[in-house]
């Protein structure tokens, strides 16, 4: 057992075990708060270290400071007997200046134990190893630095058993005022979300450039940034069946894939360019944002058309008073993986959809419109449309650019079951 206020370097070799286990003395914080044990430098390569309930191994007061886990298990406990809140002041972790995961296999947290957590004040890195975060616990770093939080390599287990604050699992960078610049580097790690858990990643800043994030059957994930959103350049994010991962920001995907396998997709909008592609059913069951924004080399790949009339067509269309608004803007629409040009519907009765084709060229055998008057289509001056039967009878149909189109039909007035009935 390590002694309060050791500030020396410790190393915990193969063969060794190491327990942070202080309860003898004084407590610090509020009553049943944690105990601290203060040492510089903790390594460890080969052994394992314990910290068990309610203990903390605190050494961010100490400069340059470093937690470092090469090989090994380390196993960060729960909060102390008779402590029923999530006070980090109670609860067993590492509040360090710097972390470093090189490899390993970390434990952190227990079931119905809130609050366990590893805290980097000046950086937290992880490059290998496999850290598991239970109920209510977290990784975090409270820092003003662009690099904030890199995950590049190793596996992430979000294994929360509810979405509350005290049982979601948390990925997060603190978003004070003092730390909008701190960003999170999915660079290469693995981020699991076991199956049917919770899990949590928050940042102010959040950038994917390798790696995974695959949620399992049941599980869900809530992503959170207050300042410039979700940014995927590489990299692959899968939704498991029943899966739920809800984007509270702009998705911006310029490289890399999301596939929603089942599952359910929400955003504030998603844009695709670049090679990003995004995989999906589009329906109210599995997708959910107000705008797909298509750019050049962006691909969006239906696995199935969401409405079954005339045989089968894309229907762009939101939800009640939300339309669904999609931007044609050089990208690629396919259909399993081959160039979709069939039938497009726009909007319904009463949901509202929007296709504004701003650049590129776009071809469909049809295209007609529901009967919500906010119905709408735009060729825009550098976009090309060809079409075999463009019928624009509902909605408001505006050409700036080149249409290519066998007919043209203004007739009788559309019901939800059938188009319009062509004029001779």
């Amino acid at each position: 057992v390590w002694q309060d206020g050791d500030t020396t370097s410790v190393t915990i070799g193969a063969g060794q075990t190491e327990k942070v286990d202080v309860s003898s003395k004084d407590e610090v914080g509020t009553e049943g708060g944690a105990h601290n044990t203060n040492v510089a430098t903790v390594v460890v390569d080969g052994g394992t270290l314990e910290i068990l309930d309610g203990n903390r191994l605190l050494n961010n007061g100490l400069k340059n400071s470093l937690f470092n886990v090469k090989s090994g298990t380390v196993t960060i406990a729960g909060r102390t007997e008779g402590n029923t809140g999530t006070d980090h002041n109670a609860v067993a972790s590492v509040d360090t200046d710097n972390i470093l995961i090189e490899g390993g296999d970390i434990t952190l947290g227990k079931k119905d134990q809130a609050g366990s957590y590893m805290l980097g004040w000046e950086s937290f890195k992880m490059t290998g190893g496999k850290l598991t975060i239970n109920d209510g616990a977290e990784i975090r770093v409270n820092n003003e630095l662009e690099e904030g939080m890199v995950l590049a390599g190793g596996e992430v287990v979000l294994n929360g058993s509810a979405a509350s604050e005290d049982k979601v699992a948390r990925i997060y960078i603190n978003d004070r005022d003092a730390h909008q610049d701190s960003a999170l580097h999915l660079d290469g790690v693995k981020v699991t979300v076991a199956e049917g858990a919770f899990g949590e990643i928050a940042a102010p800043k959040i950038a994917m450039t390798a790696g995974s994030i695959d949620l399992a059957k049941k599980s869900t994930l809530n992503v959170a940034s207050s300042a410039d959103g979700f940014t995927m350049t590489g990299g692959s994010i899968t939704i498991g069946e029943e899966a739920t991962a809800k984007f509270g920001m702009d998705v911006k995907v310029a490289g890399g894939s999301i596939t929603n396998k089942g599952g359910y997709f929400e955003a504030n909008s998603l844009t695709l360019s670049n090679g990003g592609k995004f995989t999906s059913a589009l329906n109210g069951e599995t997708f959910g944002a107000a705008q797909i924004n298509l750019q050049d080399g962006g691909i969006l790949n239906l696995t199935e058309l969401n409405s079954k009339l005339e045989g089968g067509a894309l229907l762009v269309s939101g939800a009640g008073e939300t339309p669904l608004t999609v931007i044609l803007d050089g990208g690629e629409v396919r259909l399993n993986d081959s160039t979709y040009t069939g039938q497009y519907k726009i909007g319904e009765k009463s949901d509202v959809g929007i296709v504004n084709i701003r650049s590129g060229e776009y071809h469909a055998s049809k295209i007609w419109f529901g009967a919500a008057e906010s119905n709408a289509l735009t060729v825009e001056q550098d976009a090309d449309l060809h079409v075999a039967l463009l019928d624009a009878t509902n909605g408001t149909t505006t050409i700036k650019g080149d249409l290519y189109a066998d007919k043209v039909q203004l007739g009788a007035a559309a019901t939800e079951d059938a188009p319009a009935v062509q004029a001779a």
